[in-house]
C-alpha cells in the first residue's frame, strides 16, 4: 500500500488564511515603527542643520565691528560689517527684498539652512530695553526650523564684543 506524501487543499487554505491574520495584524505595527524612524531621522536633520546656522549666526553676530556697523533692514534682515571688513547680511528668503526661495535661511546670497520660518532679529539695550539696531547691546536671533511637519523654535542673544 503506497502512501502520498504532501499537504492537503485544507491544509494550505489553513496557512493562506493564517498568514493574511498575522500580516494584517503585523502591518501597522510595521508602519508605525518606519513612521517612528522617519519623524525621528527628520527632528535630527532638521535639529543639526538649525544649530549649525544658529552658531555660525552667533558667532559672527559676535563679531560686528561696531554699532554703525550694525543695520536692520526689517524684523528678518539684517546687514553688518565684520571685524575682518567682511559686508554680512541674513535674511529670510523670498521675503522683501532677500534672494533665496522660500523657507531659505540666506547668508549674503548663499543659503544657510531650509525650511526656516519666523525669522526675527530684535535688539536690547545694555538694560534689556528694546531698541533699534544702531544702539543696541544684545542682538537676538530667532527661527524656526520645520521638516515634513516637524518644526522647533531656536533663539539665541548674543553680545558683539566690540559694543561698548
Amino acid at each position: 500500500m503506497a502512501t502520498s506524501r504532501g499537504f492537503s487543499i485544507m491544509e494550505l487554505v489553513m496557512v493562506i488564511v493564517i498568514f493574511g491574520i498575522v500580516s494584517a495584524v503585523a502591518a501597522p505595527l510595521a508602519a508605525s515603527g518606519f513612521r517612528a524612524y522617519f519623524t525621528g531621522r527628520d527632528i535630527s536633520e532638521t535639529d543639526s542643520q538649525a544649530r549649525v546656522a544658529l552658531e555660525r549666526m552667533t558667532r559672527e553676530l559676535r563679531g560686528i565691528r561696531a554699532p554703525a556697523d550694525l543695520t536692520a533692514a526689517s524684523a528678518s534682515d539684517i546687514s553688518f560689517v565684520d571685524g575682518s571688513g567682511n559686508a554680512i547680511r541674513y535674511c529670510q528668503g523670498a521675503v522683501g527684498g532677500c534672494p533665496g526661495t522660500a523657507g531659505d535661511l540666506m547668508r549674503n546670497s548663499q543659503p544657510l539652512a531650509a525650511g526656516i520660518s519666523a525669522l526675527t532679529f530684535s535688539f536690547l539695550s545694555r538694560g534689556a530695553a528694546a531698541t533699534g539696531a544702531g544702539t543696541a547691546f544684545y542682538v537676538t536671533v530667532g527661527f524656526t526650523a520645520t521638516q515634513n511637519a516637524v518644526a522647533k523654535s531656536y533663539q539665541a542673544t548674543v553680545s558683539p564684543r566690540n559694543f561698548p
